[in-house]
């Protein structure tokens, strides 16, 4: 839903994403301090004489234009990053779908906006996560290349092609999630629920116009993901096996999670726009953990039931992360 289509609910901050997520940070470490089984931090272990900590304050906003070129570059940099994609196309896309998504900001995003302090007041967008239909946007460039990407790396995934393609009854469900390397694991949880609470208000608001209401219906979820493929030696206990053997460490914890929930998983080797195989993580930019390895991108599909199921044992299961 666009903010220029008659009818549309202007852009709200929703109720659930008024909180503000804390966490606590050890000066020098990087390390985040632990949270209850509540979600509030709890009371920070003992310093010593060296170490100190600092608060860092998250809030969650819908899209809006002004995250353009934050929402650009996130893209660019991340899962995405290989592919000839029209990114501007994809980021607009985003900021103007106000009614499902999720921007993680840093700083104060409201005293920013209204001047208060303004020059003080750093605000970074840390974070965003979102949920396009491919049927919807199908003739957009970025999803007709996407799609064609899609297409080419998995031919003989005849299950595959029924949801890039966007034929028959599905309603198929782009997961595009990026985030800094940093953003506390406890942030991200909240993040997904975030988003089927969006999917929930789209499809029963009034204000949601009813030629656009049948898109949000989703029956699955496709996510693109980050990956290496190691050998059994090398692959840590986080990993998932593919029926042919392959042996996937992901890159962030939460795609691990949707990964063991996916009714299909497959994965194919990445290449830089040269066409060249890319070789490893660390070569091109910071990410978690450090394992050696041919660099792939995972294609996840997930049904509706199971990414929900998947969103509720989250938080646990990053806790084992």
């Amino acid at each position: 839903m666009t903010k220029t289509k008659p009818g549309s609910k202007p852009k709200r901050k929703k109720a659930s994403k008024g909180k503000v997520h804390k966490t606590k940070t050890k000066v020098g470490q990087g390390t985040v301090g632990k949270r209850s089984t509540t979600g509030e931090p709890e009371e920070p272990a003992p310093s010593t004489k060296n170490e100190g900590t600092f608060q860092v304050e998250f809030q969650f906003f819908d899209p809006e234009e002004e995250d353009f070129h934050s929402v650009r570059d996130l893209l660019c940099s991340g899962t995405l990053g290989f592919a000839e994609l029209d990114f501007s196309g994809l980021a607009n896309s985003i900021v103007d779908q106000v009614n499902i998504g999720t921007m993680v900001k840093s700083g104060n995003p409201d005293e920013a906006r209204s001047g208060v302090d303004q020059e003080d007041e750093d605000v970074t967008l840390c974070g965003m996560l979102t949920i396009l239909n491919l049927q919807q946007f199908a003739n957009t460039t970025w999803c007709k290349s996407l799609a064609t990407l899609l297409e080419s790396k998995a031919k003989s995934e005849k299950q595959l092609l029924q949801y890039t393609r966007c034929s028959g009854q599905d309603q198929v469900g782009l997961i595009l999630s990026e985030r800094f390397v940093n953003l506390p694991l406890e942030v991200i949880p909240a993040m997904h629920s975030a988003i089927l609470e969006d999917i929930k208000w789209s499809c029963t608001t009034e204000y949601c116009p009813p030629e656009e209401r049948p898109f949000y219906f989703f029956t699955h979820f496709l996510c693109l993901a980050r990956c290496q493929a190691v050998t059994e030696d090398q692959g840590p206990l986080q990993s998932l096996q593919l029926k042919n053997g392959t042996l996937l460490q992901f890159s962030r914890a939460e795609e691990l999670v949707l990964a063991r929930a996916a009714s299909f998983v497959s994965s194919f080797p990445q290449q830089s726009k040269d066409g060249r195989k890319a070789s490893s993580f660390g070569k091109k930019r910071k990410v978690e953990g450090d394992v050696k390895g041919q660099e792939h991108v995972a294609v996840l599909v997930l049904t509706r039931k199971a990414y929900e199921g998947a969103v509720k044992n989250m938080r646990e299961a990053l806790k084992e992360a």
